[in-house]
C-alpha cells in the first residue's frame, strides 16, 4: 500500500513539474512577445542637452536583434530653460536619424515628456553589435538641462 501512495504521490509531483515547466515557457514566449525597456540612461546619469553630441542608448547584443517601437524622452534636471535641444534618434552613424529626424524636443519643465514612435512601413532590425544613440544635433540653452531616454521594444533571436 505504501509503494502504491509513493508511486501515485510521484506521479502527481511529475505532473506538477510538468505544468510548471509548460507556464515558464509559456511566460518567456510571453516576455519576448512583449515589448519592455531594452535600453536607455541610468537614472544616476542624465544626459546634459546643453552638450552636442551622442550617447548609446543599447548595443544589441550577440544572438540578438533590436526592434525599437518607441522611445521616451524625459525632463530629469531643468534649471532656467531658455531654447529647446534639437534631437535625432537612430543607429545610422553620424547623424542617427533613421528612427527619428533631427527635431526640436521640449522638455523644459519637470513632468515633460516627448514620446517618439519612429517611422512607419516595413524597417529593418538592428544587428548584433550595432548601437541605437541619441544624438544631440542643437544644444539646449538655460542653467541647466538634463534628460533621461528609455528605449522600447523587443530584443529578438536571430
Amino acid at each position: 500500500m505504501a509503494t502504491t501512495r509513493r508511486k501515485a504521490l510521484t506521479e502527481v509531483l511529475h505532473g506538477q513539474l510538468d505544468a510548471d515547466v509548460q507556464i515558464l515557457q509559456a511566460q518567456r514566449e510571453l516576455d519576448d512577445a512583449v515589448p519592455y525597456v531594452v535600453g536607455g540612461t541610468d537614472e544616476a546619469t542624465p544626459i546634459d542637452a546643453k552638450t552636442a553630441g551622442e550617447t548609446t542608448l543599447v548595443t544589441v547584443p550577440a544572438g540578438k536583434a533590436l526592434v525599437v517601437t518607441e522611445v521616451v524622452l524625459y525632463a530629469a534636471v531643468i534649471s532656467s530653460p531658455s531654447g529647446n535641444p534639437s534631437i535625432s534618434l537612430g543607429g545610422n552613424a553620424s547623424t542617427y536619424n533613421d528612427y527619428s529626424a533631427d527635431g526640436a524636443r521640449v522638455l523644459n519643465a519637470l513632468g515633460k515628456y516627448n514620446r517618439t514612435l519612429g517611422p512607419t512601413g516595413d524597417q529593418t532590425a538592428y544587428a548584433a553589435a550595432a548601437t541605437f544613440k541619441l544624438k544631440i544635433n542643437t544644444p539646449a540653452t538655460g542653467t541647466t538641462y538634463k534628460i533621461h531616454a528609455d528605449v522600447i521594444g523587443y530584443l529578438i533571436d536571430v
